[in-house]
Order: structure tokens, then sequence, then C-alpha cells
């Protein structure tokens, strides 16, 4: 058992020890606040294309699948640029599986703080069965304040082919959405000239 303490050690006891002096609490404080200037300013240079340009696709936007000849298609993405300085598109699009990107038109345009632009996709599906089902972001080159940098710009989904004519759902995603590249090729697959 444990000895309690004697009214005379608490006496003896400073009640104002371990206190920080004013002097260490306003540094403490003014270290604090530093620290979140310097994170606000961070966030607000990066949300003004300032640290990494922003370009994307404006969801809810315009887009388009062509679909001439069996095999091919051409996608119509729109591009946006929500940062505050301007872009150059100096490239767009890649291959991948079962998808060999043939051309593209719409790249070395300038887009100002705000605009948008569409870029059109051309490409040959090479194995309709290798097309990839998940998300494919479209990789856009671009020139900007600081140099080149290449930025992903993920389009949105799409209703399979296979959709009902009518159907309901609870949720973001429809249960027959999928991704930009695996409807326009499973609509270049399926393509008949009848």
């Amino acid at each position: 058992m444990s000895a309690l303490l004697s009214d005379e050690v608490w006496a003896r006891l400073d009640p104002h020890e371990g206190r920080l002096t004013r002097r260490t609490a306003l540094r403490l404080w003014l270290t604090i606040g530093a620290a979140m200037l310097v994170a606000s300013a961070g966030f607000a240079a990066w949300w003004a294309g300032l640290v990494t340009p922003r370009v994307a696709w404006p969801g809810s936007s315009a887009y388009g699948m062509d679909v001439e000849t069996r095999g091919t298609f051409r996608y119509h993405l729109l591009v946006a640029n929500e940062g505050l300085t301007d872009v150059t598109v100096t490239g767009v699009g890649r291959s991948g599986p079962g998808l060999r990107l043939t051309g593209t038109s719409g790249a070395g345009v300038t887009l100002g703080p705000g605009a948008q632009s569409i870029i059109v996709l051309e490409y040959e599906v090479t194995d309709c069965a290798a097309v990839p089902t998940g998300a494919w972001p479209v990789p856009v080159q671009v020139t900007w304040l600081w140099g080149d940098r290449t930025v992903d710009v993920q389009p949105d989904t799409h209703l399979s082919a296979d959709a009902p004519d009518s159907f309901s759902y609870t949720g973001d995603r429809s249960p027959y959405d999928v991704e930009w590249q695996r409807a326009a090729a499973d609509m270049a697959c399926g393509y008949s000239n009848d």
C-alpha cells in the first residue's frame, strides 16, 4: 500500500510546474498558424493549377462515338482546363490491350482557364475480348507553366449494349454501366452494315 502525501509535501509542490511560459506558448501558436497558412497556400496553388495542370473531363458533358466500319471507332472526348493557367494540349490517347490508337485530332489547342475542347481519338479494335473492362483513363499530354506533363482524364461510363430499355436501380451507377472503351469496342465489334 502506498503512503499518502502529507500536507507539508502538498504545500511545497509548485502548482505552476510544467506550465508553458508566455513566450513558449506564443511561439507554439505562431508555428501552428504558419503551418496552417503554408498548407492553405499549397492547397490554393494546387487548386489554381499552379502545382499541377488541372485538365479533366467535365462530367455531364457531350461525348460521342462513331462506328463506321466493323472493328473501328472514333471517340469524341471533351477536355476542360479547370485551373487558372493556360495549358496547351500536345498529345492525347494511348494504345492498350485489344485497342490500337490509329489517330487523334484536336491536339495542339491552347486552353485558357475554364476553356474546353473536343479531341477525337480513333481506334482499331484488334481483339474484342481483350479490351479492358475497368477504368481506363486517357492520358493527355500538356505543356503549361512549368513544362510538359501528362494528366490522366477519366471519361464517364456508358450504358452497356445489353441494358434493357427501362430499368430501375438505387445508387450512383447503373448495373449496366461500362467504361467508355468497353462500350465503344462492343459497338465496333458488333457493328453490322446490313
